[in-house]
This record gives C-alpha cells, sequence and structure tokens, in this order.
C-alpha cells in the first residue's frame, strides 16, 4: 500500500473564512507586540516575521509596493541577502559613486538614515489597520532601529551576479560611540555605519550620525557623513 501523500496547508488552499481567521490572528499579534513596546532584538524579529506574513496574506505578486518592506523583514531573517531586493536598495548607492558628498547625501539620505525603511514601516502599517505610533515618535523608533542594527550587523548584502559598477558587498552595523560636536538642544543616540567593499577590498565607508532634537523636525533628526 503506498504512503497518502499529505498536502501541506498554505494560504492557496486555506478558505476565505480560514484565511481571514489567520489574518486577525496575525494582526493581533503585532497590535499585542506594538503596546508592549519592542525593547528586544527578539522582539523585533518575532515583529517582522509577523508584518511579512501579513502582507503576503493581503499582497498579490505583483504589488511592488509591499517589496521594501518585505527586503527589510527578510534583511533581519536571513544569513546574506543576494536577492533582487536588495540590489534595488543599492542601485541608487551605485549611481552616485563619483558625487560629490553634498551630491551623495541629497541623493541617498532616505536611505542611509534608515528614514525609507521607517517610512515603508508605516506605510504598511496603515494599509492594515494597525498602530504607528511606536514608528512615528522619535524615541521609540530610535529603540527599534537600534535593536535592528544589532540584528542584521551579521547579514551582509552581496552583488552575486556583478549588477552593481562600483562595489559588491555591503554591510551595516551600529556605531555606539559618542560623537564631539553634538548641536546645543539635541542629543546624540547612534552612528549607522555602511561599509561598502569590491572583492573584500574596503572601498569606503559612510557614517550616518543619528542625532536627536528636543523639538524633533520631519526629516531633521538625522546627520549624514562621509569616511573614504
Amino acid at each position: 500500500m503506498k504512503p497518502r501523500k499529505i498536502i501541506p496547508l498554505v494560504p492557496a488552499l486555506l478558505g476565505a473564512g480560514e484565511k481571514a481567521m489567520m489574518v486577525r490572528a496575525v494582526a493581533t499579534t503585532i497590535v499585542t507586540e506594538l503596546e508592549r513596546g519592542i525593547t528586544t532584538e527578539a522582539q523585533v524579529v518575532y515583529f517582522l516575521v509577523q508584518l511579512r506574513k501579513l502582507m503576503e496574506q493581503h499582497e498579490g505578486p505583483r504589488d511592488y509596493t509591499a517589496a521594501p518592506t518585505k527586503f527589510f523583514c527578510d534583511w533581519a531573517l536571513h544569513p546574506a541577502i543576494t536577492s533582487q531586493s536588495g540590489l534595488a536598495l543599492l542601485k541608487p548607492v551605485d549611481q552616485a559613486f563619483g558625487k560629490s558628498t553634498q551630491e551623495a547625501v541629497s541623493l541617498l539620505g532616505h536611505t542611509f538614515s534608515m528614514e525609507d525603511f521607517r517610512e515603508h514601516l508605516i506605510h504598511q502599517l496603515l494599509r492594515h489597520d494597525l498602530p504607528v505610533d511606536a514608528f512615528r515618535k522619535m524615541q521609540p523608533w530610535l529603540e527599534f532601529l537600534r535593536l535592528y542594527l544589532h540584528v542584521i550587523a551579521d547579514t551582509p548584502i552581496f552583488d552575486s551576479k556583478a549588477k552593481l559598477r562600483n562595489f559588491d558587498r555591503v554591510q551595516v552595523r551600529l556605531d555606539e560611540g559618542i560623537a564631539a560636536d553634538v548641536p546645543p538642544g539635541a542629543a546624540f543616540a547612534f552612528t549607522v555605519l555602511w561599509t561598502f567593499s569590491k572583492q573584500r577590498n574596503l572601498l569606503f565607508e559612510w557614517r550616518n550620525q543619528v542625532i536627536q532634537p528636543i523639538n524633533p523636525k520631519p526629516r531633521h533628526s538625522y546627520r549624514l557623513s562621509a569616511t573614504r
């Protein structure tokens, strides 16, 4: 007697009612984590797993608005990134090579400061009617970002197919060394350090100092500096 083939339970085979129950359950876990306050690396990973699960239930395969958020989720969940979504993040950086520091800052400030990540998270949470204060408010966002940077510190992005011209490996980590020139009325949080390499040779580093003003204004909470 041949063993019966077991068909795994996947979303495509779920009925509408079962799928709706799954979505509600996942959404509830996300709300619970946000209300508790995310204060550990384990919570960051769990939150991103649940968010990605929720997005996969709602978004179709051609919904490209979800792709950036899925990439940032994947960055925390894999030992290395070689996907097309990783290259999409780095392509503007590649194109900015050779430009002046001021031009590069203008083009890439949102990427290097992780503000893109923040805006995509808020957008996806709003799409699913979930609370966003943990990412709109500066203090909880900076704590979340600090923990996230710890999680992705050992996860490089590789250009395995040589699609980028100027580098083939990027790594991001947290630097908590205190900056010496913090402006009056502001507090230093940490530095986001981007390291670019080619064939394992260090090319340069971008140091994104995260400054927290006492009265923060949109797009005025970060400062970029380059080290070559």
